[in-house]
């Protein structure tokens, strides 16, 4: 029964986050990068390399929000943050990198790499 109980609630967990986060209408952006300027994300405008990371739960989080530019992820907890929303890898540099393949980040990371002007005026509305 305990192993049933413990296979039960890992399997599950991230259902209940899901149902959780829906309840409370965030809106998971997935592979989606949440910088809104940004229009990286893992469905319709696939870049080669380009990685998608969650947001911390610790301190860094206020900062990301920052960067992200986005009202609507102010006020969220670090684990809605964690859970629901995603950061791409071009918004740091090769030394907030773990790897060489930059898939791992440093656990001192924070974006700071800002696109270029010609990709701001290309995303609809989006302007500096």
């Amino acid at each position: 029964p305990s192993s049933f109980s413990s296979s039960f609630s890992r399997r599950n967990w991230r259902q209940v986050v899901r149902s959780y986060f829906f309840e409370q209408k965030v809106m998971p952006y997935g592979s989606y990068c949440c910088v809104l300027w940004c229009v990286n994300n893992g469905k319709t405008n696939k870049k080669p390399g380009v990685k998608f990371f969650r947001i911390p739960r610790d301190s860094r989080s206020k900062t990301w929000v920052r960067y992200a530019n986005r009202p609507e992820l102010i006020g969220k907890t670090a684990t809605q943050l964690n859970v629901g929303f995603r950061m791409c890898s071009e918004h740091f540099t090769t030394k907030d990198f773990m790897d060489f393949g930059q898939t791992r980040l440093a656990k001192t990371a924070v974006p700071t790499v800002r696109p270029a002007i010609s990709r701001l005026s290309s995303s609809a509305g989006h302007h500096d």
